[in-house]
């Protein structure tokens, strides 16, 4: 993800071991062997891969709102678009940071901007705002996703879940 430091590095923010290696280093940093992870959108993909690559370190797994790529969920049709290369960059050129905008993001995710916490709304503008967010959104989309889809080999199915050998929870749905 993004964060306050000086220089982003772009290059890897759309390697899905590193969501995980990066999740991974700050259960170190706190001293936590082991624990139960939950996480929403991307932070789901990064839980997902530590529970699949260091299985002893997960108790269980919750999953809320995850992204595409996990279980049966589609890359919705707007993030295949953003991840064209071309019309990706237009796209985040044209749509500057503003409120305005980050509520007509969540209505094309398909979530009623009006139901949207006023706080996800601020940490999504506020993300939009650092400097090189575009273009290392840019990159984790091209990374992952194509016009067609999620990149061959980059989903995890159903039944990877399923196989995983902790408990999991996974939240998702229209009225969310």
């Amino acid at each position: 993800g993004c964060e306050r430091r000086r220089q982003i590095d772009v290059a890897r923010s759309g390697e899905q071991a590193a969501l995980g290696h990066d999740l991974l280093q700050f259960m170190d940093a706190l001293g936590i062997g082991r624990a139960a992870l939950a996480g929403y959108d991307w932070g789901g993909r990064a839980a997902c891969v530590v529970a699949a690559l260091w299985p002893e370190r997960v108790r269980c797994l919750a999953l809320v709102g995850a992204p595409a790529m996990v279980g049966s969920a589609p890359a919705p049709f707007v993030l295949r678009l953003l991840a064209a290369p071309l019309l990706g960059a237009l796209i985040l050129k044209l749509e500057r940071p503003s409120e305005g905008q980050v509520r007509a993001l969540f209505q094309r995710f398909g979530h009623d901007p009006a139901t949207v916490h006023p706080a996800m709304l601020d940490v999504t503008l506020t993300a939009e705002r650092v400097p090189a967010y575009a273009r290392a959104w840019s990159e984790v989309l091209q990374a992952t996703i194509s016009l067609g889809g999620t990149r061959p080999g980059l989903e995890i199915s159903n039944a990877e879940l399923r196989g995983l050998p902790m408990p999991i929870a996974f939240a998702w749905g229209a009225k969310d």
